[in-house]
Order: structure tokens, then sequence, then C-alpha cells
């Protein structure tokens, strides 16, 4: 196979299929940096930042949402490009990957949001049970009296 050969539209659908078949983007590395509008964002660094954090402040949040809707806006680009631009199969393949990288930094950067509110949960739960473990010892001296 040559390098400059043409991605054909069998090529197109494989990757595209592949791309958004279920967890096709585990064991892919997110980018170590990505060229956004705003700049160029150490990508993986940013989102192992948001992962370890023990709580989120407001401009966490915001700048995760950010991100998020950057990336998002970026992979659209990227499958519309993969679509019907004019690329080598190298091109094609080069680009499918970079798809699966940026689907995975989403999913990572969605599993930021979804972690807090588990560990927002847990920390209601185990409150609650105090909670609870007042009530029914006030309760039990009611009983004695």
């Amino acid at each position: 196979m040559m390098n400059d050969e043409l991605l054909t539209d069998a090529d197109r659908r494989r990757c595209e299929t592949k791309l958004h078949r279920l967890l096709s983007w585990v064991g892919t590395e997110i980018p170590a940096e990505i060229h956004l509008g705003c700049g160029d964002i150490p990508l993986r660094d940013t989102i192992y930042k948001f992962l370890v954090k023990d709580a989120l402040t407001a401009v966490d949040e915001g700048q995760i949402h950010r991100l998020l809707q950057n990336l998002e806006e970026s992979e659209l680009i990227d499958e519309e490009r993969l679509k019907h631009a004019s690329l080598t199969k190298k091109e094609g393949e080069g680009l499918c990957l970079e798809l699966a990288g940026l689907l995975r930094a989403i999913m990572d950067l969605k599993d930021v949001k979804v972690l807090r509110q588990k560990r927002l949960l847990k920390k209601r739960g185990k409150h609650h049970k105090v909670e609870d473990i007042k009530r029914w010892i006030s309760y039990l001296k009611e009983l004695k009296k």
C-alpha cells in the first residue's frame, strides 16, 4: 500500500464505525497537548488534574464545561473532515486515531463530573447515617423514661 493512496469511502465508514462502537476509545491515550481556538492546552495533564482533585471549585467547573464544549466542537469538525475531506490513507488513519483520543478526553471529562456527584452523594449518605443514629439514640432515651 502506498502512503499517498487516497482514503476510500469504505475506509471512512470503517473508521466511523470503529469510533462509534461502544467503548471504542478505551485504551486510547488522551493527546498530551491539543490546539484549540484559545491556544495550546496540555490536555492530558489538565484532565488528570481535575480527576485527582478532591473538590472542584466553581472556576474548575467552568473550565471543565468550556473545555468539554471545545473538545466536542473539535471532535465534530474532525468527523466532518473524515467524512468529506480528500485524505490519504495515512492522514485518514491519523485523523481516526486523533478522534479516538478526543473521544477519550471527552469521556474522562464527563467522568470528572460523575465522580464528583458520587462523592457528594456518599458524603450526604454519611451525614444522613449520623443523623439517623442520633434520632435512634434520642428515641431510645425517650423509651427509657
